[in-house]
């Protein structure tokens, strides 16, 4: 019985967490939150358009193009984006980790722990869940013009800049 109700608690657990914000930025890419403000580099962004899926760093967005620098700088008409999601920082994993001790030193609790245990997974998932989208924002939900806020050039490409010498920001 008491097996049952761990792996009850586990199942709760894992169905949970699958439902956190993910990214396709590299291991190591995206800054801390409290970096955030002190990073010169725009947020990763994936882009689906007609092309297929684009991503990289978010150079610049444009009235008629969204720049995006993985190898080389690409430039994507507005028209044919589809949808695109940024995401401007780590969001990391302290809420999940805070919800795994917590859980854990709950085994102290001795039976009330059929009470507690899953107090802190489903109050620690939910937590975890609604935090993981903190640095994620999404177009056509979000302005476009407001997402240019997380680009490297958030006032568009300087007419003077060499595009050729854009180079995506190098991970940690």
């Amino acid at each position: 019985m008491r097996n049952n109700n761990l792996m009850f608690v586990i199942a709760i657990a894992c169905l949970c967490f699958m439902h956190c914000a993910t990214t396709r930025a590299p291991s190591g890419w995206l800054s801390d939150p409290d970096n955030v403000g002190k990073d010169v580099y725009g947020g990763w962004v994936d882009v689906t358009s007609r092309q297929g899926l684009i991503s990289g760093e978010l150079i610049a967005v444009e009235r008629d193009s969204v720049y995006v620098a993985k190898e080389h700088l690409r430039a994507i008409a507005v028209t044919d984006v589809l949808d695109m999601r940024i995401t401007v920082f780590d969001a990391g994993s302290k809420i999940a980790l805070g919800t795994f001790g917590g859980t854990v030193l709950a085994l102290s609790n001795g039976l009330w722990f059929l009470l507690t245990g899953p107090m802190w997974i489903i109050g620690g998932s939910i937590a975890a869940i609604y935090r993981s989208y903190d640095p994620v924002y999404d177009f056509p939900s979000s302005d476009l013009r407001s997402l240019a806020l997380f680009a490297r050039f958030p006032q568009g490409l300087p007419a003077s800049l060499d595009r050729n010498s854009i180079k995506a920001k190098v991970r940690k």
